[in-house]
């Protein structure tokens, strides 16, 4: 089942709820403590409690429910939420929050209509940390079908997660400025992507109990004006991107599974 209309607040921006301003600089000991300052038990704890209050009446089931809302951002950029609500047929919790970490992590590439010319994602090597924080630069390029026009999308990344027996809470975000890993000049956008998944046991519409994966995202685009010359263009990519992403990660979750 995909529906258009959202069901949730108007104009839900994950952003604007987990998302705290954030540089790291070079000292290993400084960044470590800057992303631990920023990825915390009460972050989780409010990630759970949105989805929640904004996904709490759609009643789960094996069909997943997904909707998508465009975000204003202006001329700055583009953006959208999705929300997601699927239930899967297994009832071992920790399997499936680690097949969703998986899949959440890997559909983010996907553009249709734009061929990926080059992809790379640098993990930061970090210790061990209470939340399992992972931070990374990624770097895509994309060349589009119609008119052959390349786009070089950059992103900053966070992602940390809380499981326990039957229950996980995974939340990713980005970080606003690395003075190890700068920008590079020929970028055309940013990605800042923030958002949760919810992994629970529920009771689905036809009585039975299944793991329940209850999940909002917000990911935006910022522009660079002086590379990006139809922004139009790019946002209805990107609509179809996002919502075929969100139809990506249910099926990479299953699959995973299997």
């Amino acid at each position: 089942m995909f529906i258009d209309t959202m069901p949730c607040s108007t104009e839900l921006n994950m952003r604007n709820f987990l998302h705290t301003p954030t540089r790291l600089l070079e000292g290993q000991h400084s960044r470590v403590r800057n992303l631990e300052s920023v990825c915390t038990d009460a972050k989780l704890d409010m990630a759970k409690q949105i989805i929640m209050e904004e996904t709490g009446g759609i009643k789960p089931f094996t069909t997943p429910h997904i909707a998508c809302q465009h975000i204003d951002l202006g001329r700055d950029g583009f953006g959208m939420t999705t929300v997601a609500v699927y239930a899967l047929e297994t009832r071992n919790a920790c399997k499936t929050f680690k097949a969703t970490c998986s899949a959440v992590m890997n559909c983010a590439v996907v553009w249709p209509n734009y061929r990926l010319v080059t992809s790379s994602f640098k993990a930061a090597d970090l210790p061990p940390t209470k939340l399992n924080i992972q931070y990374g630069k990624s770097h895509n390029v994309y060349e589009s079908d119609a008119t052959g026009d390349r786009v070089s999308v950059e992103g900053r990344e966070i992602s940390y997660y809380r499981m326990t027996k039957d229950c996980g809470i995974f939340l990713w975000d980005y970080v606003d400025a690395d003075d190890l890993n700068p920008l590079e000049t020929k970028t055309s956008a940013i990605r800042c992507t923030t958002g949760a998944v919810l992994v629970r046991p529920e009771t689905c519409l036809d009585g039975v109990e299944r793991i329940v994966c209850r999940n909002i995202c917000t990911k935006v685009h910022l522009l660079d004006s002086s590379e990006v010359t139809d922004a139009r263009a790019l946002l209805e990519v990107e609509t179809a991107a996002i919502c075929m992403c969100s139809d990506l990660r249910v099926t990479g979750v299953r699959d995973y599974q299997e």
